[in-house]
């Protein structure tokens, strides 16, 4: 099989993406490929990319490829899927060979048995499920929860305890509760919906996009974007992943690196340092090969160099990277709206961001809160 997380497809990167995505899974000798969700970004929608995007779906099964494409929690424009037309389109082509996966489900690719938990909150809320699996009285307070995301997080799991019987893989869009992974910086709740603690002690392995950064902990391997997406993605080297019997071969990505580094580590040695390091996210309960070295095209590096003063900055280095920017050291500021702020809480669940976003909202906008807060939960970001 071959992994492919997070594309989030927009319209400056769009011929990058599509070029390498297809030259990198037509390469490969693996037939099934599966995408992890999350293809547009709610900020950034643009309607040719995902069309276009669509059309090399299209040539990859008409050369023999077998897609699974899933959705993401970013994927819905108001409450449809982004590909709801495209999978019509497809079933009434005859493309049996793309499966578009907006409702979990049981499926046999090769020799396993795997499930697929799409993010579709619409779907779990319609859902009636009877707790009846071993771990039912541990969903029963997220059952009774006045909570919305914490009754969708009880159904989620339930489901999975009721047809994990016998699973190989599991495919999902979800946080894991609870648990700090390696490179991340904070927790993540049932407020957030998400998987429980007790899925990273199952037989069968789990994988997702979703986080932006690469790990392996447990039985749960995270892919994360095929490209920087954001600013946030500091010193990541992007991949698509080939699983072969268990074992994970990473094949890197090169649409745009974000590099962040000192004036005297800039060359091609730091990057294969800092890869070398990298590979520390994934623990002995991985298997997992990757190339000696990393080769970048510099013109695809977003270069980021600390330093107090522009004049600084080799002149040379403005021609030979994309971009260079200078990142000032930091300075510490005392923020007088989060001085009464539990930041220990901060670490526990992302959804307490949440509650100091609103916080701060009302008292910002005493009289306008409420309607900030119904426009960034249309954006998903609430």
């Amino acid at each position: 099989m071959l992994l492919v997380g997070d594309i989030h497809i927009e319209n400056r990167f769009k011929d990058k993406l599509l070029n390498q995505l297809k030259d990198k899974i037509l390469s490969s000798k693996e037939k099934n490929v599966i995408f992890l969700g999350d293809y547009v970004y709610h900020f950034s929608y643009d309607r040719r990319a995902i069309v276009e995007l669509f059309e090399l779906f299209v040539l990859l099964a008409k050369e023999g490829k077998k897609l699974w494409i899933m959705s993401g929690n970013h994927d819905r424009i108001a409450e449809k899927f982004v590909f709801e037309e495209a999978a019509i389109f497809a079933q009434l082509s005859g493309f049996e060979q793309i499966r578009f996966v907006f409702e979990p489900q049981v499926a046999q690719i090769e020799d396993k048995k795997v499930l697929f938990l799409p993010f579709n909150h619409k779907i779990w809320l319609n859902r009636s499920i009877d707790f009846l699996s071993p771990y039912a009285s541990l969903h029963k307070e997220l059952r009774e929860s006045e909570n919305q995301n914490e009754k969708i997080s009880a159904k989620l799991n339930e489901w999975l305890a009721q047809n994990m019987k016998g699973v190989d893989y599991v495919f999902h869009h979800f946080y894991v509760a609870g648990t700090k992974f390696p490179g991340q910086q904070a927790k993540f709740g049932f407020k957030d919906i998400a998987l429980a603690p007790w899925t990273l002690d199952q037989s069968f392995k789990m994988f997702s996009g979703h986080l932006h950064w690469a790990f392996g902990y447990k039985n749960y391997f995270c892919t994360w974007s095929v490209w920087a997406v954001s600013f946030s993605e500091i010193n990541e080297i992007k991949h698509i992943w080939e699983l072969v019997g268990g074992e994970l071969t990473a094949i890197p990505m090169d649409i745009r690196t974000i590099i962040q580094t000192s004036t005297d580590q800039i060359a091609v040695k730091f990057l294969n340092e800092f890869y070398q390091s990298w590979q520390e996210n994934f623990l002995d309960e991985w298997s997992v090969v990757f190339p000696s070295e990393i080769a970048l095209d510099f013109k695809n590096i977003y270069l980021f160099l600390e330093g107090k003063d522009i004049d600084d900055v080799p002149s040379e280095l403005f021609e030979k990277f994309w971009t260079v920017k200078l990142k000032k050291y930091k300075i510490n500021v005392e923020i007088p709206q989060f001085s009464n702020v539990d930041f220990e809480k901060m670490k526990v669940s992302f959804s307490a961001w949440k509650e100091m976003l609103k916080d701060y909202l009302k008292q910002k906008y005493p009289s306008d809160w409420e309607k900030y807060i119904s426009q960034l939960k249309e954006l998903k970001i609430l």
